[in-house]
């Protein structure tokens, strides 16, 4: 928090964030009226939302990783390992996530380094028999694990529905 320290200075503590049009601040406000940013809420698309990398190289307010898939696994839902299945680790979902995420190791983004995600929808949990890919070589996944729950993925999102970001330093 910016302002005074106490003291009766009388000066205002203020929250070194604000607000825009979309991105609304998430804030934890305690029983003495203390008041923590917690993150962002973006209005139009209806998530939570964190500034992160991404593949195209910008920040942008994508959906808060904590509520997603754990990540987009080493698993496909056709033989040809081309249908992409998303895993999450704990059975107690809430509801169909409607996007999961692959963090891309490689991909350069300033004031980030060398790594930035994909974001992918959601189309439904899956079932079914899953395949894995080794190398060049897709093959039968030798059994699912009963402490993940599976999820098709469709196509990568459009990034430019996200709201952009910059690091400025002031």
């Amino acid at each position: 928090m910016a302002g005074g320290a106490g003291g009766g200075s009388g000066a205002v503590d203020r929250p070194e964030y604000a607000s825009g049009t979309r991105l609304r601040a998430r804030v934890i406000t305690t029983s003495d009226g203390a008041k923590s940013l917690l993150g962002w809420q973006d209005k139009q698309l209806g998530i939570a939302c964190e500034f992160l990398p991404t593949t195209e190289g910008a920040l942008r307010c994508l959906p808060d990783l904590s509520g997603l898939p754990q990540s987009i696994s080493a698993y496909y839902g056709d033989s040809h390992c081309t249908q992409k299945v998303g895993l999450l680790t704990n059975l107690a979902v809430c509801g169909t996530p409607a996007y999961d995420y692959e963090y891309a190791i490689g991909a350069c983004v300033p004031e980030y380094g060398t790594g930035a995600y994909r974001i992918f929808h959601v189309t439904g949990q899956y079932t079914g028999q899953l395949y894995y890919l080794s190398g060049a070589t897709c093959s039968v996944s030798a059994s699912s694990s009963p402490s993940y729950t599976y999820w098709s993925l469709g196509s990568e999102v459009d990034y430019t529905q996200f709201v952009a970001g910059s690091i400025a330093t002031e």
